[in-house]
């Protein structure tokens, strides 16, 4: 790292003849002899005699500043630049001696005119044209330098400076071999010329050849061992060896050599940084100020620092010293430095949250230049964070009218639209600033946000704010909000490695540990979501929103007991927030408690009336306290909020068909189950309705869809979570018996044979299920479901082969049904005659491309077949079609499971529990891949959830021996038994 490159700057001085042929004018041309040779030492000692022989003997301090400028002595130059500047031109001389001064000064456009001027007379004239290229050189026009001193150069080879300015330029453009090539020639010219060799030290540093440069820069201090900026050069180079104390000693020398020149002092300031004596920097950013009273830059270098290493007090000192030495400017320089020193403390004003003061020298600012951009910009975004909106807008606006492509403009002005809910016009403000400006990283911040809070649109938000981290990784805001993203996408193992990244970055280390525990408990890492509530706990002993997420991830072990322990704390800590209410409402669900359970989500509603969840979850409470109408109009109120929200369509149907509304019921089970809530329950529920109104077809299909999410489903009553509780396979055949009667007067119906089948097959009575399909063939011989649900008993049966003929006869009637397809894929598998089943594979994708059920079953079978490659890529193609399919995410965990990446399987079946945590074989698959990691304590977490979830009594004794079998290896009685 180098902490300074000199700006190297020369200037050819004309060979003047004054009418005064005095002993002052002698040792000035004999100084311009040796400056245009390039022998600065004894040019300055010839300005130097000029002088003292007539101190008003003007063009010999333009002539004496340029020397010592050149050789870094800057700490001298005001007074030589104020006597220069004062030059009257007469006659050509006099403009060159004054345009060189004017360049010093920072006044490069005046220079040019006086160049101009000599140039429109004398278009020949080799010096003009090497001032004037100093001038563009300073505007930072490097091709209309070189072209002004190759001029210059053609006019006369001998201008040795020359070849050094244009050296520079080519530097500056990148051209390094021209730049080496120039520099050869200066030193042909000269071999005791110094700064050609420092030029070179800066530029094979570049390049990495830090040998050449460190001899470079010694041989520049060899020729002259007063050279400052050689001196600074090569410090540079020793700190980037770790050669500190060698870099020290050349800042020291430095520092000797020009106690004048802020440049020493700070970049002994940066090195004594760096090496981490803060102290001894700070001392010698200050001493920076101290060496150049009136030049505001250092005030202004100075602030920069303090403000990067987040000392905003200090900065706004600074500044104010740089707001007083700007009144001691030259006249051209004083309001812009003015300007900038004002725009800079009201930052660290700002900083320091005293918006007073800022506004006060933004309007400093405003009174100089009324349409300073960067001033409306900052005063309206101030007056935005003290929630002066009006004022605020008005301000953005002008700015916008001033500069509509300026981003942080733009940026403020969309900050403020979206704080009013104006998110259309917000965009439209950050897309203009994106455009605009590429690499802002507060506009990808902002309307990643805006994409996230304003629109819901979580990929557009997780887009930007990687955006804006990877502008930006300094900025922990934009990574906190990036690992939120992340675990609301359910990307949780990177959820909480960006977590970890912005608690290094000064974010709030209580909110972070907070929804980190929640990623952790999202990948049933309780263990690790306790250490981070824990943590959080020691911080802040006080805080209620630890308890409440404690509260929360004990229900994420089936423990709501537990959970109600953590709430209860929450709420005497005055924790009176929506997470508390609802998570005590659901934890009361879980244990029975309804009455409690409606009273405390029916508060969680009046915090926040637009949450679906606790609507829907409330909804559920009164169902189950027999409130039905309440639990209708719950219901409803959920749905409204949320049109997508399944889980609320399904708890609606089930208020329904108790309140005898069976159509309404049949509706919203079916809307349910398209907006995502699939349920074998709520199925089987629907089935129920639509035979009870004599829709038997319908009956049929939604029976099948019910034995398509779960085969073992037996009962239509889902629980307070949904999920489906263990019985004696009993209830859907009594509620379907009772319909009998109605049944026997349409025996003509095939439909009314396939749904008496279906009772008796969910009852386990295969044989006479068989019957009445085949009653239902003899009455429609092309009857596709008659042959599906035949096909699905005879299995039953394990009677394969007569299984796989009605299944493949269905597919015949029904060619475009994926669902059928689907189901011959699965009976292939389950016989294991894997090219058969890959060719009906690819029949089923053909035939459906948009069935996410005929891609899952197309992984299954190349899983089977051990060609998890493929498996994977049909697992993905499902999602594709169904983001929200939780058996395509099981089903690329399995195969990432396969290839031994155990982290993102579990990632995997992650997202898939978080979309269905009623299915026991996610659970049972997150809880191997947790053994694989030797992660015992979360493996039997997993194995007790997959307990609470299964459907079949028969897996009972195996889950319970997993989860003893894994504490033992934890060494635990109880999974979470040392989280707290």
């Amino acid at each position: 790292m180098k902490f300074f490159i000199a700006a190297f700057v020369a200037a050819a001085l004309p060979a003047q003849l004054w009418a005064d042929a005095g002993l002052a004018r002698r040792y000035y041309d004999e100084g311009l002899s040796f400056y245009k040779r390039g022998d600065l030492l004894s040019a300055l000692s010839s300005f130097n005699k000029s002088i003292e022989q007539n101190s008003r003997f003007l063009p010999a301090y333009s002539s004496r500043a340029l020397a010592r400028y050149s050789l870094g002595d800057v700490g001298r130059l005001k007074d030589d630049l104020e006597n220069a500047l004062d030059i009257k031109p007469s006659e050509p001389a006099d403009f060159i001696s004054r345009g060189n001064a004017r360049v010093l000064a920072g006044e490069a456009a005046l220079a040019i005119q006086d160049f101009n001027e000599i140039l429109g007379r004398n278009p020949d004239n080799a010096e003009a044209f090497l001032g004037r290229g100093r001038a563009y050189m300073a505007q930072g026009n490097l091709k209309g330098a070189i072209n002004d001193w190759t001029d210059a150069i053609k006019l006369d080879p001998t201008l040795t400076l020359a070849y050094f300015d244009r050296a520079h330029a080519n530097y500056k453009a990148g051209n390094h071999p021209k730049a080496i090539q120039d520099l050869s020639r200066a030193l042909g010219a000269n071999k005791k010329f110094p700064l050609p060799y420092a030029l070179l030290g800066v530029i094979f540093a570049e390049k990495g050849d830090t040998r050449r440069s460190l001899a470079a820069y010694t041989k520049a201090i060899f020729l002259h061992p007063q050279y400052t900026y050689a001196y600074l050069g090569r410090a540079s180079v020793y700190l980037q060896l770790g050669q500190n104390e060698s870099a020290l000693r050349d800042y020291d020398d430095a520092v000797r050599l020009s106690p004048r020149d802020y440049a020493p002092y700070y970049n002994r300031g940066e090195a004594q940084w760096r090496l981490g004596n803060k102290a001894a920097a700070i001392d010698d950013f200050k001493k920076a100020l101290d060496a150049e009273l009136d030049y505001p830059p250092a005030a202004l270098a100075m602030g920069e620092r303090f403000m990067k290493e987040n000392l905003p007090k200090e900065a706004a000192a600074m500044y104010g010293r740089g707001v007083s030495a700007s009144a001691a400017a030259l006249p051209q320089q004083r309001e812009p430095w003015l300007i900038s020193c004002l725009l800079e403390r009201s930052k660290a004003y700002t900083a320091l949250h005293e918006h007073a003061k800022a506004i006060e020298d933004l309007n400093g600012v405003i009174r100089i230049s009324s349409q300073s951009v960067p001033a409306l910009t900052a005063r309206g975004f101030l007056y935005y964070q003290i929630k002066h909106d009006e004022q605020a807008i008005a301000d953005l606006d002008q700015a916008i009218a001033l500069e509509a492509r300026n981003p942080i403009t733009r940026t403020a002005r969309g900050r403020l639209l979206s704080s009013q809910g104006k998110y259309q016009a917000a965009l439209e403000d950050f897309n203009a600033a994106v455009k605009n400006d590429p690499k802002s990283a507060e506009a990808y911040k902002h309307r990643g946000l805006l994409y996230a809070l304003g629109f819901a649109d979580l990929d557009h938000a997780l887009s930007d704010l990687a955006t804006s981290v990877s502008l930006r990784p300094e900025d922990g805001d934009a990574m906190y909000n990036l690992a939120f993203i992340q675990a609301k996408r359910r990307e949780y193992w990177k959820a909480v490695d960006t977590f970890g990244k912005s608690m290094k970055l000064k974010v709030p280390a209580v909110k972070v540990y907070i929804h980190r525990a929640q990623a952790f408990a999202a990948l049933g890492d309780l263990k690790a979501a306790f250490a981070d509530l824990r943590a959080a706990a020691d911080a802040e002993p006080k805080n209620g929103q630890v308890y409440t997420v404690s509260g929360r991830v004990r229900m994420k072990s089936h423990d709501p007991a537990r959970a109600l322990k953590d709430l209860a704390q929450a709420d005497g800590l005055g924790q009176t927030s929506f997470d508390l209410y609802y998570n005590q409402g659901l934890a009361n669900g879980m244990l029975g408690q309804y009455k409690k359970a409606a009273r405390d989500l029916k508060r969680a509603v009046e915090l926040n009336p637009k949450s679906a969840e606790a609507l829907g979850a409330e909804c559920r409470a009164l169902r189950f306290l027999g409130e039905f109408k309440e639990a209708v109009q719950a219901c409803s109120e959920a749905v409204t909020v949320d049109p997508k929200y399944g889980p609320g369509y399904v708890d609606r149907g089930l208020a329904e068909m108790e309140l005898k509304a069976l159509d309404k019921a049949t509706n919203d089970l079916y809307h349910g189950l398209q907006n995502g809530a699939r349920h074998a329950g709520a199925e089987l529920a629907r089935s129920i309705a639509h035979a009870a109104m004599g829709q038997w077809k319908e009956s049929d299909a939604a029976f099948r869809s019910a034995m398509d999410l779960d085969p073992m489903a037996r009962q239509p009553i889902l629980d307070f979570k949904a999920t489906l509780p263990t019985g004696n396979g009993r209830e859907y055949y009594e509620h379907m018996h009772s319909l009998e009667p109605q049944m026997g007067k349409e025996e003509s119906s095939p439909f009314v044979h396939l749904v008496r089948g279906n009772y008796l097959y969910n009852a386990g009575y295969f044989d006479k299920a068989i019957l009445e399909y085949t009653k239902a063939m003899e009455i429609d011989g092309a009857l596709s479901p008659a042959y599906e649900d035949r096909c699905a008993a005879l299995l039953a049966q394990q009677s394969f082969e007569a299984a796989e003929q009605d299944c493949r006869r269905a597919v015949q009637l029904s060619p475009k049904d994926g669902r059928t397809h689907a189901r011959l894929v699965t009976l292939l598998t389950l016989r294991k005659k894997n090219n058969e089943g890959v060719q009906a594979a690819v029949d089923a994708i053909k035939a459906a491309p948009k069935s996410a059920e005929v891609y899952i079953r197309a992984g299954n079978l190349r899983y089977f077949m051990k060609d998890v490659g493929r498996a994977q890529e049909n697992y993905t193609m499902a999602l594709s079609v169904d983001p929200n399919s939780s058996d395509a995410y099981n089903g690329i965990g399995l195969c990432l499971f396969a290839k031994g990446q155990y982290a993102d399987s579990i990632e995997s079946f992650s997202r898939a529990i978080a979309l269905d945590d009623r299915n026991d074989r996610y659970f049972r698959n997150r809880a191997a891949a947790y053994v694989n990691r030797h992660d015992y304590a979360n493996a039997a977490s997993d194995y007790k959830n997959a307990l609470a979830a299964n459907t079949d009594p028969d897996l009972v004794a195996e889950y319970e021996k997993y989860v003893q079998n894994s504490l033992a290896q934890a060494g635990l009685s109880d999974p979470t038994a040392k989280t707290r």
